[in-house]
């Protein structure tokens, strides 16, 4: 079907790319109706005169909201529309409901199991191999052995790549790949990468300088015939290395473009195509490295160089004969400034690129990725931001330059927020963080709600340490009188706190609202906030309102992270951090396992079970007492110490704890301690760890601890539990509000010797392995670094 006239109307999907942009200046300038589709309103594409903005929901969140839109728009229209994808998923989304959609719409597309092909990388590569394209070597990640055929196959240093791009960024939006140096940074960032469930492989890294990398682009219609051959190189990429070029040059080179043609003839593709290589100084050969089923970055110079392809491809989408283009000029430059300047500094940094060669470069520059004189406002609008940015971070720098050491070495302060009792666990995990912070690096302060042993123990490691009430009491006062009789003087009280202090970072250690006016405080004062999430549960919508202002949210299991997923928080944001230990020394002793049940009463071949948790009914310790008394039914001579203090409600707990164990004849052997300072202390005398609670928990420390001692642990599977406690393995769960069944597992490792042994070693193997405070502390510090860079980038 052919028209006379350009009225029929093109939809651009997306608009957040270069390309998006160009297609829509290009047809919009004929006239041509143009819809930008796009799911960000900030995208820069939505300033262009020459489009229509269409917001929509999530393309990856929700494709069938897109596709009901098009349908919709499709029925209105008295012609057929033209689509134009500009990323991989809106490639893929046309290519699998072109049947819906072609009543509608003219599509140009290759079938969908060739976009599928093309979109992982690992199958591409043996579709070229198989057609004798040479690629870079490469090994699919399979879970086996993956260490040993890296290190054999490949060796180091290598890259970490995704088999599909657009699943990748999802997760990594501004992050190619990883390069890895060594067989343990592999095996760290693979270890890190497994929780996102992504295909991954590893290549080597071709050897050569950026400007090896070259592309061929076509567009090849529904008679199989390219209607245009460009090919072009990369003088810069950002970031260096494994980016998106910021500065292109067009040249032609025969060789990429025979080698792109023929791999797509044997694909029967259609459509838009970049193709790209990198040619290996090694051999001189061109390996693939990837192929693009869509307009591709770099179409602004196709069309300075004398093709005009978004036309090209709207006339032959109309069914119309169009004749094939060809360049009337090359060695033309495409110039992404923003990018550029960010690429100047990478490289700059690095010793390759002085200012001279920098200058020198962009002279005989005459194409710009977002400027145009007829349609400035994209580029205003990009400039004004990175202007507000540069200000920003001027404000900062300036701000927190008193604090940096006058010899050139950079450290930074970080001011911890703990809104908790001072004691309890969130405290403890802090304080176990600070003995091993690197103080030559960070400067830590900290902001107590309520002081405690762990604030004793900051203040003689040198700490500062400020009391502030960061929660209000709890008498039952309504949210409006607690917001403007606490909140709103905490709010002014902490702004002035922060500009006495002047950190470079602020922490908050127990959740985002703890308290929620600090995020608010930090966020007028320019202080980027990272926040931890010590709780096993969903985020409130307050929490998830304040997450958007947050650089990133810590959680401690991985179950907490799946369920910040479900609820919409980017995984960007997140960061699987578990709490630490340190677990060097802490191998059990003969010699104190005898004193420790001496002084505890216990005698020596007594079975022992210990109890160690805040006192309240969630905590389940009613549930182990009925428990203990179906154990002390086979075991007469057992003991069990319930070590920990009664929280603040109910305050009869402890009674009715005391009454049961009247009622139930126990007395003799079950033992209350009240509040033990150090509970490691308890530890060696116990022969397993019971842990009762019905509540979804966090992270159990206390858990951590007694595997740390080789003490294998009976507990509830609850929350992040089972990530701690492997059943059968390190120790055994249950399901909770069974004392009957709890009872039974008690009974079950009591009876075997052997295999209580067996599992305590496994558990202090665990908790070595995967739970060493160092861990924790690398893990918080290469966050904290993250962060800053990124503020001060």
């Amino acid at each position: 079907m052919t028209y006379p006239k350009d009225d029929a109307p093109v939809f651009i999907l997306t608009m957040k790319a270069p390309q998006g942009l160009c297609v829509a200046r290009r047809l919009g300038r004929r006239g041509i109706p143009v819809f930008g589709l796009d799911d960000g309103p900030e995208c820069l594409g939505f300033n262009s005169r020459y489009c229509r903005r269409v917001l929509l929901p999530s393309l990856h969140d929700a494709p069938e909201a897109w596709i009901e839109y098009l349908v919709t728009e499709g029925q209105k229209q008295s012609r057929y529309g033209i689509l134009f994808p500009c990323n991989d998923e809106s490639a893929l989304l046309i290519s699998a409901h072109r049947e819906t959609l072609e009543p509608y719409f003219s599509i140009r597309a290759p079938h969908v199991s060739v976009i599928t092909l093309l979109l992982d990388k690992t199958a591409t590569y043996q579709k070229a191999q198989r057609l004798g394209l040479a690629v870079p070597h490469h090994l699919i990640l399979k879970g086996e052995n993956d260490l040993e055929r890296v290190k054999q196959g490949i060796g180091f240093p290598c890259a970490i790549k995704p088999c599909h791009s657009h699943e990748w960024k999802k997760h990594f939006p501004s992050t190619k790949l990883f390069v890895v140096d060594s067989e343990r940074e592999l095996h760290e960032r693979l270890s890190e990468l497994g929780r996102y469930n992504l295909d991954l492989f590893v290549t080597e890294l071709i050897p050569g300088d950026d400007t090896q990398f070259y592309a061929l682009y076509t567009y090849i219609g529904a008679d199989g015939r390219p209607l245009f051959t460009y090919t072009k190189r990369k003088l810069r990429q950002y970031p260096p290395h494994f980016g998106n070029g910021s500065l292109h040059e067009g040249i032609w080179e025969p060789e990429v473009a025979r080698q792109g043609l023929s791999f797509l003839k044997e694909l029967g593709f259609q459509g838009f195509s970049h193709v790209e290589f990198k040619k290996d100084p090694r051999d001189n050969r061109f390996k693939l490295i990837e192929v693009n089923p869509r307009c591709a970055i770099s179409l602004a110079l196709v069309v300075a160089s004398g093709i005009d392809a978004p036309y090209l491809a709207y006339r032959e989408m109309l069914g119309g004969r169009v004749e094939e283009q060809h360049a009337r000029t090359y060695r033309k430059k495409l110039l992404f400034f923003e990018q550029d300047c960010d690429a100047f500094r990478a490289y700059h940094r690095q010793g390759l690129l002085s200012w001279r060669q920098w200058l020198g470069s962009l002279w005989g520059t005459n194409v710009f990725g977002i400027f145009a004189w007829d349609d400035p406002m994209p580029f205003v609008r990009s400039m004004a931001r990175r202007a507000v940015h540069a200000i920003k971070n001027y404000l900062y720098e300036r701000r927190v330059r008193k604090t940096r050491p006058s010899n050139g070495n950079m450290k930074y302060r970080v001011l911890y927020l703990d809104a908790g009792s001072g004691s309890g666990g969130s405290a403890v995990s802090l304080l176990r963080l600070l003995r091993v912070l690197n103080r030559s690096r960070w400067d830590p302060v900290v902001i107590v709600h309520q002081s405690g042993k762990s604030t004793d123990e900051m203040l003689e490691m040198g700490i500062p340490v400020h009391s502030v009430r960061l929660r209000p009491e709890a008498t039952g006062r309504g949210f409006l009188r607690n917001l403007f009789e606490f909140y709103l003087p905490l709010f002014y009280r902490l702004i002035r706190e922060f500009r006495a202090i002047k950190p470079d970072l602020i922490h908050l250690n127990n959740s985002p609202r703890s308290p929620f006016v600090a995020v608010f405080a930090a966020r007028l004062l320019g202080i980027p906030i990272v926040s931890h999430l010590r709780a096993n549960r969903p985020l409130t919508n307050p929490e998830l309102f304040l997450v958007q202002f947050l650089k990133a949210l810590v959680v401690i299991s991985h179950s907490s992270k799946r369920i910040c997923e479900g609820q919409g928080v980017l995984s960007e944001k997140l960061h699987y951090v578990p709490n630490g230990l340190d677990v060097k020394g802490t191998s059990p002793s003969s010699l104190h396992r005898e004193e420790t049940r001496k002084r505890l009463g216990i005698l020596n071949g007594a079975p022992t079970m210990g109890v160690v948790s805040r006192l309240m009914p969630l905590k389940g310790q009613h549930e182990f007492i009925q428990a203990m008394a179906e154990v002390v039914k086979v075991y007469p001579d057992a003991r069990a110490i319930i070590a920990g203090d009664e929280c603040e409600a109910p305050s009869n707990y402890l009674a009715h704890l005391k009454g049961l164990v009247s009622e139930q004849g126990l007395s003799g052997n079950i033992q209350f301690t009240g509040w033990v300072e150090h509970p490691e202390t308890l530890y060696p005398a116990f022969d397993l760890l019971a842990q009762t609670s019905l509540m979804p928990e966090g992270f159990s420390l206390v858990c951590l601890e007694a595997m740390a001692h080789a003490i294998p642990v009976v507990s509830t599977r609850v929350g992040a539990i089972p990530e701690l406690v492997e059943d059968g393995v390190t120790g055994l769960l249950v399901t909770p509000g069974d004392p009957n069944a709890f009872a039974n597992a008690l009974l079950s490792l009591l009876r075997g010797e052997k295999e209580r042994r067996k599992m305590g070693e496994a558990a202090q193997k665990k908790a070595q392995d995967h739970f060493d405070i160092q861990r924790t502390k690398e893990k918080i510090e290469a966050l904290y670094e993250k962060v800053l860079q990124k503020k001060m980038a």
